[in-house]
Parts: structure tokens; C-alpha cells; sequence
């Protein structure tokens, strides 16, 4: 039977790669600005401006861990820099691949005390559009013995866009999702809105982003 004394070993490399640096905490912790907003800060806003739903689905592993973290990327309190690499799909952006990592903090002997945040991640579309997204800290819990899975969800917001997604803004977006503390695999889910200009283009990379 899985026990907690295994559970804190495999903690060991045990990384939350979405619940997705830098020290820069302002305004991550929460995106869910007024939608009358975020319109007006949508670049180019136009009659083709929409908030429209957004939900996605993704999956993917830990593929790296640094310690220390690069200077100026994790604050002291999370000092390992977690790298993710997966892919998804999701409305308005189709499939898609992420790239990215997030900071965090944890002690073998105390797995209550694992904390992650100051994820960065960039989610890039087949046909080159891109979104790049960011959360500040997370809720992390663990799911009952014998299961090995730590659970996450943390709030998102859009730090830049390129293409169609140019200027674009999330509005009350989630992320949510799950790490194999034995396996390193994750999953997780987008779910909340976004408003951008869909007259935006990447000129040249127009096939395969649907």
C-alpha cells in the first residue's frame, strides 16, 4: 500500500509544472480584471473585439528542475526553478504546444509545505499565433493515499499576445490540473473567458491554426 513515508520521497522531484518566474508579483495573483476593462485595453479594439469562451485541455511531463533558479526568475521563498513542456487543444487557439515553468518550495520531511507559483508560460498555436500567460501563487492539495496525485489551481491572466492574439486578455480564466508525483506526467484545464481582435493575423502563418 502507497504510505506517506513513499509519498515524501517521491516528493523529492516532485514539481507542479502548471500550478505554470520572476520575482515580479504585481497584479498575478488576480487576472480577473472587469471585463468593461480589459475591452478598453484590447490594442486595435474594434466592432470585431468579442469575449467569447475559453476552455482548453492539456497534457504534458516535467521535464527539468534548477537549484538555485536562475537569478532574478524565483523569489527566496521558492527557490527551484520546475520546466514543463506539453501540448492541447483549446477554443480559438486549437492545438497548441506549451512551453514554460513555474517557481516553488518544498521539504521532503513536511509535504504540507509545498508551494508553487510565478508561473510563465507560452501556449503557441500551429499556425504560429501565441499566447503568453502567466499565474502568481497557486492551492495546492494531495489526493488520498495510495493515489500519488498532487492537485493545483491558480488563476491565469495573458501577459502578451502575437497574431490573432494580439493585445488579447483573459477574463476570470483558470488553470487547473494535476502532477504524478511517480510518473511526472500532468494534465490540466483552461476554463473562463477571453477578448480579442480576431481580425489580427501572423502574416504568412494563416494554415493549421484552427
Amino acid at each position: 500500500m502507497f504510505n506517506q513515508l513513499l509519498l515524501k520521497r517521491t516528493l523529492l522531484l516532485s514539481i507542479l509544472p502548471f500550478s505554470v518566474g520572476g520575482c515580479d508579483h504585481g497584479g498575478l495573483t488576480d487576472p480577473a480584471m472587469d471585463p468593461q476593462a480589459d475591452f478598453a485595453l484590447v490594442k486595435g479594439a474594434s466592432e470585431k473585439v468579442q469575449s467569447l469562451p475559453f476552455h482548453g485541455s492539456t497534457t504534458g511531463m516535467l521535464v527539468g528542475q534548477t537549484f538555485p533558479a536562475p537569478e532574478g526568475r524565483c523569489p527566496a521563498a521558492r527557490p527551484i526553478l520546475a520546466e514543463y513542456r506539453g501540448s492541447g487543444t483549446a477554443t480559438h487557439l486549437g492545438r497548441f504546444t506549451v512551453v514554460g515553468g513555474e517557481c516553488m518550495y518544498f521539504d521532503p520531511t513536511d509535504p504540507g509545505a509545498l508551494s508553487s507559483g510565478e508561473g510563465r508560460y507560452r501556449l503557441t498555436a500551429a499556425n504560429g499565433d501565441w499566447l503568453h500567460v502567466a499565474y502568481g501563487v497557486t492551492a495546492v492539495r494531495f489526493e488520498a493515499p495510495p493515489s500519488p496525485w498532487v492537485l493545483w489551481t491558480a488563476p491565469v491572466r495573458i501577459l502578451e499576445g502575437g497574431g490573432r492574439f494580439e493585445g488579447a486578455k483573459f477574463v476570470g480564466v483558470t488553470w487547473a490540473g494535476g502532477y504524478n508525483a511517480m510518473t511526472h506526467e500532468t494534465y490540466s484545464t483552461l476554463d473562463g473567458r477571453i477578448i480579442y481582435d480576431a481580425s489580427h493575423r501572423n502574416p504568412g502563418m494563416d494554415s493549421g491554426g484552427s
